[in-house]
């Protein structure tokens, strides 16, 4: 039995067609816009907030085809090395579902980009602690980390502690896999920087 060609369907189906796939195409970017332009960062369990800024923002796309997630920066004004300055927040808002072994192997794979192997290996030990934290993800959530000072990281998902691990080295590692001198991708790092990639 033969299909008929696309062209042969009515106006109003053809349209809906239409309509679902600009509104599948629109949606990421709606979530995207989400991320609040200050974060309040505060210790687990403490009671002083510090309010900081949105530095930059932008969307990491797989190939340039896929969006994966949009990602914030919260930075100090002052800050000028950005991968040791603290504190400052991460915030990922997912465009895409993964799974928790997913997210533990992106770490895993990233991690060691501005890193030595030598530095690696002592650092595997976080490593573990923090992969062991991921939830799985789902479409619309987001995910923030945490470097304060004294090497202090907390993991939140949408909103929720996951943990906190304690490890300069490991912190300064992590958040360089999105700002530090061979990030993801250099022109995502540029904008969290510089903030021209706000919205």
């Amino acid at each position: 039995m033969r299909l008929p060609s696309p062209l042969c369907l009515k106006t109003p189906v053809l349209m809906r067609l239409l309509l679902t796939g600009l509104l599948a195409y629109a949606a990421p970017l709606a979530i995207a816009s989400e991320a609040p332009p200050a974060a309040a960062l505060r210790a687990s369990g403490g009671t002083t907030e510090t309010t900081l800024p949105r530095r930059g923002s932008g969307l990491l796309r797989w190939k340039w085809l896929v969006r994966l997630y949009h990602v914030s920066l919260y930075l100090a004004p002052s800050a000028t090395d950005a991968v040791s300055a603290a504190p400052k927040r991460l915030r990922m808002d997912y465009l895409r579902g993964f799974s928790q072994a997913e997210m533990a192997r992106a770490t895993e794979q990233t991690i060691g980009r501005n890193i030595d192997a030598a530095t690696l290996l002592t650092l595997q030990p976080s490593l573990v602690k923090w992969n062991a934290l991921y939830p799985a993800i789902k479409s619309g959530d987001y995910l923030e980390f945490d470097h304060l000072s004294e090497g202090t990281l907390i993991m939140r998902h949408n909103g929720t502690v996951l943990g906190v691990l304690v490890d300069e080295a490991f912190a300064q590692a992590l958040f360089a896999i999105w700002i530090g001198a061979n990030p993801v991708d250099p022109e995502l790092r540029d904008k969290l920087i510089s903030g021209k990639g706000q919205r």
